[in-house]
C-alpha cells in the first residue's frame, strides 16, 4: 500500500483532487488570467476579469474570494433589501408554500403577477381600494383550486380575508376572457 494512502485531506491534498485524471481543473475551480503579470479572476455574475482585490473575502471557497465581484455584490446586496422586492418574494413564496401544503398543481411567479395586475387592474376588484393588491385564489386551494394565473385575481388584505374560502369571481366577462387568452388552463380529466 502506498504510504500516502492514508494521508489526511490538507489543502494541498484538496488542491490535487480538485484536478481531474486527465489534468484539466475540474468546472468548479476558477482559472486566473494572467494580464500585466497580475492575475484576474472572472466574477460569477458579470463575467469580467479583475483583481483579487476586486472581490471580497472568503473562508468557503479555495481560493479565499467571493464568486461575484465587490460591484454585483454590493448591487445584489442592496436589490435584496428593497422593500418593495423583499414584499413580492415574501408573497410569492407564502402563496407556494400554501399551495403545495393544500396539494395544489401550478405556480405562479412575480412576471404572472405582473401581467395579472396589467390586465386586471392594480386596485382591489371588490371594493376599488389602492391599497397593496394581495393574490386572491378565485377557486381557493382548499376548494381544490390550481395555484395558476388564471385562478387569481387582486384584492386588498380586507376583502380577501372577509372573502375567506368562498369561490366568488370579481373579474368581469372581458377580464376573464383577456387573462385565459394569456394561460391555457389545462383541465384535469375527473374518473366517473
Amino acid at each position: 500500500m502506498p504510504a500516502n494512502h492514508c494521508m489526511p485531506h490538507t489543502a494541498a491534498a484538496k488542491a490535487k483532487m480538485s484536478v481531474s485524471h486527465s489534468g484539466k481543473p475540474s468546472p468548479r475551480q476558477r482559472i486566473p488570467k494572467d494580464i500585466d503579470g497580475v492575475p484576474n479572476y472572472r466574477c460569477g455574475r458579470c463575467g469580467d476579469f479583475f483583481p483579487r482585490e476586486s472581490f471580497h473575502k472568503s473562508n468557503r471557497t479555495s481560493l479565499g474570494i467571493k464568486t461575484d465581484c465587490k460591484v454585483c455584490h454590493s448591487t445584489v446586496s442592496i436589490a435584496s433589501r428593497d422593500p418593495v422586492v423583499a414584499r413580492e418574494n415574501k408573497q410569492r413564496s407564502e402563496a407556494v408554500r400554501r399551495a403545495r401544503k393544500a396539494g395544489s398543481n401550478g405556480r405562479v411567479t412575480a412576471a404572472d403577477w405582473r401581467i395579472v395586475i396589467s390586465i386586471l387592474g392594480d386596485r382591489c376588484l371588490c371594493c376599488g381600494s389602492v391599497a397593496q393588491p394581495t393574490q386572491d385564489h378565485i377557486i381557493p386551494l382548499s376548494k381544490g383550486g390550481e395555484h395558476h394565473p388564471a385562478n387569481l385575481q387582486p384584492l386588498c388584505r380586507r376583502c380577501n380575508e372577509r372573502k375567506q374560502a368562498r369561490s366568488i369571481d370579481y373579474r368581469t366577462d372581458a377580464q376573464r376572457v383577456a387573462v385565459e387568452s394569456v394561460w391555457v388552463i389545462e383541465f384535469k380529466r375527473v374518473a366517473a
